[in-house]
């Protein structure tokens, strides 16, 4: 994939604190999708903007998920520390952990107050077992008028037990796609 030319945006989304990986809760000092964003960034020279909520998760995995799964069955979107502009961006490379089976609400509260008419968004995703699951249905459904591409998927194990082996696996896929 090739955004030679292109003006990129990396938006994204991303925890800290206790997770699940192969089988058993770890602490995160940094998160998943983070460690991916910084790494694209370099690798397309491009600006970052982190998606942070008003509301700060809690560390605790099993509180955490709660929160989560309350906020999407009951289609909260939470409030932002701030926003950015997404004028002047051809495309918008979104990541985010996969949190039951979509993206997190706070993603959407990204998406909704801007309007992605002519941008294309290259959707990406943490997740220990759920691939993109409803993640690329629920942002075409938020950006209806957006080119969206078919995103990548990446374990979360892979990420914080070999970083050097999830960012070989990142490039090869930009290299393939």
């Amino acid at each position: 994939m090739n955004f030679e030319g292109k003006k990129v945006l990396i938006a994204y989304f991303s925890h800290i604190g206790e997770t699940f990986s192969n089988g058993d809760t770890v602490e995160l000092t940094k998160g998943n999708t983070e460690t991916i964003a910084k790494h694209l960034a370099k690798k397309f020279n491009a600006n970052m903007f982190k998606i942070e909520t008003k509301q700060i998760y809690p560390v605790d995995y099993k509180q955490c998920s709660e929160i989560a799964k309350q906020e999407q069955e009951s289609n909260i979107r939470p409030e932002l520390v701030k926003n950015c502009s997404i004028e002047g961006y051809d495309v918008i490379i979104l990541g985010f952990p996969c949190w039951w089976r979509s993206v997190p609400m706070a993603v959407l509260t990204f998406l909704d107050s801007h309007d992605f008419t002519g941008k294309t968004i290259l959707p990406y995703s943490t997740h220990e077992w759920s691939g993109k699951a409803n993640s690329e249905t629920d942002i075409r459904r938020a950006c209806p008028t957006a080119n969206l591409l078919e995103g990548f998927t990446i374990h979360g194990t892979w990420v914080n037990t070999s970083e050097d082996k999830a960012l070989a696996f990142v490039d090869k896929w930009f290299e393939e796609n």
